[in-house]
Order: C-alpha cells, then structure tokens, then sequence
C-alpha cells in the first residue's frame, strides 16, 4: 500500500518538497514515484508515494510547531 507524500502534506500544511528531501535521507523511508494522470489533465505527472510501513516514521519525525496552527490537532 503507498501512500501520496503530496496528500499528507496538504492536509497538514506542510512543503511537500523539504518532506521530500528530508524522507530521502532516511535509511528507514521506502520511497517510490508514481506517474499518474488525473482525470481531465492532458498531461501525466509523477507523484512521490511513501509505503505504509514509513507513514508512521515520517509522522514521527514531524515537528509540531513546523504544521499550521490550525492543523496541530488533527
């Protein structure tokens, strides 16, 4: 199961691209990416996905003062 990097950003309120940088320098972060295109979109375009195994990892390593303030509960 893979998880988008991008979506998790989104509903945190966090750069999708220093996530991006930062997962890549863990040995413990399975990383992948995907090309999909969405309905409507002429073009394809790559997606990072992270793998379920990692998504706990990669929440943890989240500091809670850098997700939006009206974020932080969630």
């Amino acid at each position: 199961v893979w998880v988008s990097l991008r979506r998790g950003c989104e509903n945190l309120g966090l750069a999708t691209e220093v996530q991006l940088r930062k997962l890549k320098s863990k040995p413990w972060a399975c990383l992948t990416e995907m090309v999909t295109q969405l309905p409507g979109e002429l073009q394809a375009r790559p997606l990072a996905m992270i793998d379920l195994d990692t998504l706990p990892g990669w929440l943890f390593s989240i500091d809670a003062r850098k997700v939006k303030e009206h974020l932080r509960e969630k």
